[in-house]
Parts: structure tokens; sequence; C-alpha cells
């Protein structure tokens, strides 16, 4: 009977062991006191290698099983009876009673492993009689003031967030102050009071007064211009009257569109916002635009106090409206050329009313925190916000929104980035556990891997989906891609063959095993030879698995002739 040693998902056994790699002792000592493992209540064991009077490294036994996080960079072991011990994430094979390995190993230590096979373990080491004790002298010791701790290693590095409502306050303190626009030609209190009159006269945006005292004025203008032909001169002047009033009532729109395109830092101060409807925000109710007045009402974050009202009414700017969007639109353009990233959020926030533009131009101009406030009350968007946090180095807020996001792999990713390596692994299982329920096997061995650094799991996942069924071809190609010693690869080449080939999977198992004929000249004859009994032991249920054999003897000729005859019925 060969006893041999194969990767397992889990640990069956207890781990009570550790293997340090390293050919002296001095090796191991450096090792356990970096560990900070004491070796009162331990057994250390040399472990030998391959060759004769060689030492591979030591077994560390101890009575208490050993956790995880304390073994660092090196290799636990799982105690399958107090003599027998096998490499973590691994099983033996072929599975015999603890009766019989107590019958096979009844007295010394001894160790199964993949690099130095099955090892009998002498005594344990006596370091009273390998270390040398100094010579004691007594020495008055003064002890020094505490000194500042200086970290010889960044582990990591990470930002903490103030919150979305102190810093969505910072931003509105850093946005310009709204100033009044100097009076120049503007409509003053009886001439805005006309402007209204006859915006409601003539049904432009007015109230309805055809049950008010003037209704008596519009039926008379109602009946003129049923006349047909010139109004009459009362009524003209009226509408020459009421079309220069609002000439001049737009002409701080004009004014403000040249400033923004001549000075933007001066016209923002006298901007205004507009609403998706076409109209600005908060007019006097007097058919001016009120541009204190309309600055003053206008909260940008929804902090207004109880009680404040805006200015009532809105302001028909007509096609002024478009053009005014769209240089807004333009001077946000040209303040992100100049890397003014702050006024240009701004420009989108205040004056557009475009929260996710703002947010996007926030985080363009790398104000991550920003930005994500952005996103989170204003756009809805966690999953924008959370990459602004991880962008950012706010770590923790990243990793909290990321958790509500259900995406384990990042969760993990983050985890590892400050250095918790536990509960990292914590998040990769469970996004591990998502792929396996999905039979995507090939994705959870990368996490294994890449992520984890267990490559055992990794290989056994593979394994698995092999086994099942669910994209053999890459996950046992991968599962032989990843040995690189070339006696174990001939070896689960051969037990695979033996194990798992049926009728099933035995096309897909030629395929992997040509994979590996091409790559590798050690395994060309062996692979070659497997291929031939596949093909024999299978070639009358599935025919079309002689076309391997080209595969094999791609300069064989004849037997190309032959293969072409077979499938073609000319035997």
């Amino acid at each position: 009977m060969q006893l041999k040693i194969k990767p397992h998902t889990k640990n069956q056994y207890p781990l009570h062991a550790m293997l340090i790699k390293g050919r002296s002792v001095t090796e191991w000592l450096r090792e356990i006191q970096r560990l900070g493992f004491s070796l009162e209540g331990m057994r250390v064991y040399a472990v030998p290698g391959k060759t004769l009077n060689s030492v591979w490294g030591c077994l560390l036994l101890d009575n208490k099983a050993i956790a995880t996080e304390n073994a660092g960079k090196n290799e636990l072991c799982q105690m399958v009876i107090p003599n027998f011990f096998i490499p973590e994430r691994s099983t033996y094979f072929p599975q015999i009673n603890h009766t019989e390995l107590a019958l096979l190993f009844p007295k010394q230590i001894h160790l199964a492993h993949p690099e130095i096979g099955i090892a009998r373990l002498g005594e344990p080491l006596e370091f009273s009689e390998l270390i040398a004790l100094p010579e004691l002298r007594s020495r008055i010791a003064i002890q020094p003031e505490t000194g500042v701790f200086i970290p010889k290693n960044i582990k990591s590095f990470q930002i903490h967030a103030a919150g979305e409502e102190m810093v969505l306050q910072q931003m509105e303190g850093d946005f310009p102050d709204k100033e009044n626009m100097p009076d120049d030609g503007g409509l003053n209190m009886f001439e805005r009071g006309k402007l209204a009159f006859y915006k409601a006269l003539f049904s432009e945006g007015g109230g309805d007064m055809k049950n008010d005292k003037h209704s008596n004025l519009r039926k008379r203008i109602e009946m003129a211009m049923a006349q047909g032909g010139d109004p009459p001169k009362w009524l003209q002047k009226m509408i020459d009257e009421y079309e220069a009033l609002k000439r001049r009532n737009q002409k701080q729109v004009d004014r403000l569109m040249d400033l923004l395109k001549e000075n933007p830092d001066e016209a923002l101060k006298y901007a205004i916002p507009l609403d998706e409807h076409g109209t600005s925000r908060g007019s006097s109710g007097m058919g001016e635009l009120g541009w204190s007045k309309l600055w003053k009402n206008y909260d940008l974050f929804g902090n207004r106090p109880r009680g404040s009202r805006s200015g009532g009414g809105s302001v028909d700017i007509g096609d002024q409206y478009f053009k005014l969007q769209q240089q807004y639109r333009e001077t946000a353009l040209k303040l992100i050329a100049e890397g003014n990233y702050k006024k240009a959020a701004f420009v989108y926030m205040k004056l557009l009313g475009d929260y996710r533009m703002a947010a996007q131009t926030m985080r363009s101009g790398k104000h991550y925190e920003e930005a994500a406030s952005i996103y989170l009350k204003y756009v809805k968007d966690k999953k924008k916000a959370a990459e602004c946090y991880e962008e950012g180095k706010l770590t923790r807020k990243a990793i909290d929104l990321y958790k509500e996001l259900n995406e384990h792999e990042k969760v993990g990713d983050l985890y590892m980035s400050i250095n918790e390596r536990e509960q990292a692994f914590h998040f990769y299982e469970l996004r591990i556990n998502e792929y396996l329920a999905k039979h995507q096997y090939r994705r959870a061995s990368l996490i294994y891997r890449k992520k984890m650094g267990d490559v055992y799991a990794a290989q056994a996942c593979l394994l698995g989906g092999w086994k099942r069924g669910h994209d053999e071809f890459n996950c046992l190609n991968n599962y032989f891609g990843n040995i690189k010693n070339e006696k174990l690869l001939k070896s689960e080449i051969e037990r695979i063959y033996h194990e798992d080939v049926i009728d099933k999977n035995a096309n897909v198992f030629l395929k992997v095993i040509h994979h590996e004929y091409k790559k590798h000249e050690e395994v060309k004859d062996l692979t070659r030879g497997i291929a031939y009994e596949i093909i024999s032991k299978f070639v009358e249920k599935r025919p079309h698995v002689i076309d391997h054999l080209k595969k094999f003897n791609p300069r064989d000729s004849r037997l190309n002739k032959d293969v072409f005859r077979y499938k073609n019925g000319m035997r």
C-alpha cells in the first residue's frame, strides 16, 4: 500500500503543529521569536531533506491548536493521530482508520509532506544543549525616557471622513458669494408694476383677469383686435410700452451672458439659477429679475430655515433661458479646462441643478469626499459614492457602502489594503461561496490563489469543477497549469485518468492532456500513451474521439489517412 497526500478544501483534523523551513537552528529560533512563541510546552523536531544528511526545516509541535493568524508565512499541519501529521488543507489516500494508522506509526513522530514524502522524525531538540547562554555581569540600569514610536513599515494608509452634511456645508462656503448686479438701466418699482400689469393683461404668464376689475379693458382690447387692420393708437401705445419694458427686463440677462464669456469668476456672483421648467426661481413677483432676493432664497443643500420662503412666482425669460443654460454649460467646461473644478461644480449644482455632473466634476478634480457626498444625498448612487471614497482613501466609508451593495470581494480587497486580513478573508469566503453556488469554480479558485494565498484550496476548487462537470476544460487545464513540479504533474495526470475519466468526460480530458502534451516535453510520452488508451476504450461509443490521434501525431500523414478511412467506414 502506498500512502499519498492530496489537496482538500478544508482541514479535517486539529492544527497542532507548524512547519518552519530553513537549514539551521538559528533560522528556526529567529522565526519562533518573531512569531512570539515560547519554547516552554513545545517540542521541536528536525525535518530531514530529500538528500542524505540534509535538513529541510523543523516541525514545531504544540499541545494546543495553533491559530492560523499566529502562523505568519509558515505552513500549519494537521494532527491525524498523535504520531502522524499532514499539511493543512490536505488529506491522505487511501483512507484507513486510526487504529491501523496507530499500528503503522506506533512510536516516533511521522510527517507526510508533498516535498519530502513520509519522514520519521527523531527525538525533540534540546535547546539547552544547542544554545550557549551569555556570561551574566552585574550592571546598574538607567531607564531612559519613553521615546517617540516610529514604525518601520507603513501597513495601511486611510483618511477618515467628516460626514456628508459637514462636507456639503464646507463646500458651500467655498462657492462664490452672491452680490447685487450694478443697476444700469433696470426697471424702477413703478415700471415693474406696469410690466406685471401688461403681462397679466396680454395673458403672458399672468393670472386670470377675466373676473377682476380689468376685465372690461380686456374685452375692449379683444374687440379692437377682432376688427382687423392696425390696432387703435391707444392700444398700439400699450403694446409698444409693453415690448420696451420686456426688452429692458431682459437686459440684465444679456449683460450676465456677456459677463460669463468675458469674466466667468465675476459673472458667477450675479448668476441666475435655472430650473427644469425653463424659469428662474424666486422672482420678486413684480415682473423683474430680482437678483439679490433670488439668490438669498435659493438654497443649495436643502437646509433653508423653517418659515423662510422664496420670492414667489417666476419670470418667463423666453428664448433667453436656453441660451443662458447653454452658456452655463460652456462656462463650466471652460472652468474645468482651467482646473477650477469647484467653481465648475458650482455652476452644475446651483445654476443648472445637474447634481450628477457636479459630482462627476468634483471627482475629476480629486475632491473625492465632496463628490461622494453629492452622489449619496442628491444622485442616490451608492456605487459611485463608494468608488469616490475608495479613490480618496476614505477606506472605512467605502467598505460600509460596498457592504450595503453586497460586493464582498471588493470589501475583502479594501480590508486587505488596510492590513485587516481576518476581515478580508471572511468576505473573500462569502464571495467564494457565491461563486460555488453558481458553479463558477475557476473564479473561486482565483480568489483562493491570488488573494488568499491558499494554493491547496484553489486546486481543490478546480478539481471540484472538473469532477462536477462545470467548465471542465478550464478547471482541469488550470489545475495542471498550477503544478510546476514535473513529477507531480505526471502523477496527477495518471491519477485523474484512472480515477475520474469516464465516457462522459473522456473527450474533454483528451483536449486537456493534449494541451500539456504541447507545453511540456517531459510528459509527451505519458500523455500520448494515455490518449491511445482512451481512444481505444471509447472509440466504439464515440467515434469522433479518433480525431485526437492526429493531434498527438501531427506529422504522421499515414495515420491521418487511416483516421479518415475509419471515420468514413473504409476499415
